[in-house]
């Protein structure tokens, strides 16, 4: 009997061998494969190169286009892969087994693996990060905020936060605080490519508040002082100042919207834009105008309202290649995978996670509405005056280039006379009876011309654009207004 209970015993224990060892392998192996997920998901590297080139371009290239465009491409993959396929359920083996890991661990006074905190966090690294990209930087930095308390002191994904932290921190103007996140980062991480990072941004930081500080010894005008701080990058200190003057140019009301829309207040800045677009003194500004609202339309609030808006306007403009350009780079661009995860989380989870994104969206259309109209304040009684061959002059709203004939639009019934007996146009004060100063806006095939005068010479059309004369094909305009 004795030799029976032995063998028993000896079978119980190489059993429990077995199966404790069995569990164990299951658990290693599904650790690695959480591991290896983390690092595709995460993909820091990527992220750090990514925010370098945006930083440079957000205080040294704000206004290049296309490199915004292939930077939100790019972000598009950073942080995206799909964590939703990630299902850290255990079996009763996998879960003996970490059980057991966490024990010598325990014993060896080494923190516990925690698939389920690791997931956790990673969602809210993954939702922060989806906030930044969208410009919302205060709750972008609300959730990197709490982020740092809960991370391990050591992580990579500390360094990550505080980065980022940093970015979003000096995006809303708050210096001081984002170097105080950078230097965590070069005190904690020095020598990797987060501190590389961290000493770029800071010395941007630094090099801005130098300038910054040189310009209060100088005597400057108020519009001086404005583009001064758009190019200097200081969005706050602009808008702070911005209200000193109701009277701005087109020029430096974009540089207002601009500096709302890179401070995070996005339908501001979108009112802004819209207005700029329906004004017609300055036909760049409008143009640029218009290609902030494809960026925020197609790439940052996906609204189909603000998209149909703009790309009207390109026409309207003249700059569809810009559309074109834009609706091929949004074919690239990769769905934020974050979002499904939310939707999908439990009730009591979706409360930690902001939702005002479908708030935003209905507030953008709103907008869009109530601003979609032109701006007519101050040229009510301005009309294009064109003089005929046949010695007539003509005031019109607008002016259609039509294969061989001119279609003059009238407030009651359009004109129509062969292009052959046009002279001469050139806007005209109805209330002042004089010439007015502002310029005619000739829309060709290849884009606006701002013209002061239009006038045919042996069938051949010559602008008078400021001091030069400039001659366009008479095939390639389409419409001439004001």
């Amino acid at each position: 009997m004795k030799y029976l209970a032995y063998i028993a015993g000896f079978i119980l224990l190489i059993s429990f061998f077995f199966i404790t060892t069995q569990s164990i392998i299951s658990a290693r192996i599904v650790d690695l494969k959480v591991r290896i997920q983390k690092d595709q998901i995460m993909n820091y590297e990527l992220s750090s190169k990514t925010l370098r080139d945006k930083i440079r371009q957000v205080y040294q290239d704000r206004d290049n286009f296309q490199e915004e465009m292939r930077l939100n491409v790019i972000e598009s993959n950073v942080l995206n892969a799909g964590i939703e396929e990630w299902n850290p359920g255990l079996n009763l083996s996998e879960e003996i087994g970490f059980s057991i890991l966490n024990l010598v661990r325990a014993l060896s006074l080494k923190p516990p693996i925690r698939m389920m905190n690791d997931r956790n966090t990673l969602v809210k690294i993954q939702y922060a990060f989806y906030k930044e990209r969208k410009r919302k930087f205060a709750i972008a930095h609300e959730h990197y905020n709490d982020l740092e308390e809960s991370l391990d002191k050591n992580s990579e994904e500390l360094a990550f936060v505080f980065l980022h932290n940093g970015f979003c921190l000096a995006m809303m103007g708050k210096d001081a605080s984002s170097i105080e996140k950078l230097d965590e980062v070069l005190s904690k991480y020095a020598g990797t490519h987060y501190s590389d990072n961290a000493i770029f941004l800071k010395r941007l930081i630094l090099e801005s508040k130098e300038k910054k500080n040189s310009i209060t010894k100088k005597n400057l005008s108020y519009t001086a002082k404005l583009e001064f701080y758009y190019k200097n990058g200081n969005y706050e200190d602009l808008l702070s100042i911005s209200g000193e003057s109701k009277n701005l140019i087109p020029k430096h009301r974009y540089m207002v919207s601009r500096s709302k829309e890179e401070s995070g207040r996005i339908q501001d800045a979108i009112t802004g834009y819209i207005a700029l677009t329906n004004q017609n003194q300055d036909s760049k500004v409008a143009i640029q105008a218009n290609r902030r609202l494809l960026l925020l339309g197609n790439f940052y609030t996906q609204e189909e309202s603000l998209v149909n808006f703009s790309k009207k306007k390109s026409e309207e403009l003249g700059d569809v290649d810009s559309f074109n350009l834009v609706e091929e780079g949004t074919k690239l661009l990769k769905t934020p995978k974050i979002v499904s995860v939310i939707e999908k989380a439990p009730n009591n989870e979706k409360s930690l996670y902001d939702n005002s994104d479908t708030t935003i969206v209905k507030d953008i259309a709103d907008i869009v509405s109530k601003q979609n109209v032109h701006d007519v304040s101050g040229k009510q009684n301005i009309r294009i005056q064109i003089e005929l061959n046949d010695g007539r002059r003509i005031l019109s709203k607008s002016i259609e280039f039509q294969g061989d004939s001119l279609v003059i639009q009238m407030d009651s019934f359009p004109i129509r006379t062969p292009i052959s007996n046009f002279k001469s146009m050139i806007l005209y004060d109805d209330n002042s009876k004089r010439y007015s100063n502002r310029n005619l806006q000739v829309y060709t095939s290849k884009g606006i011309v701002s013209a002061k005068k239009l006038i045919q010479e042996r069938g051949n059309i010559e602008a008078f654009i400021e001091t030069k004369i400039q001659g366009l094909d008479i095939k390639s305009i389409k419409k001439v207004t004001f």
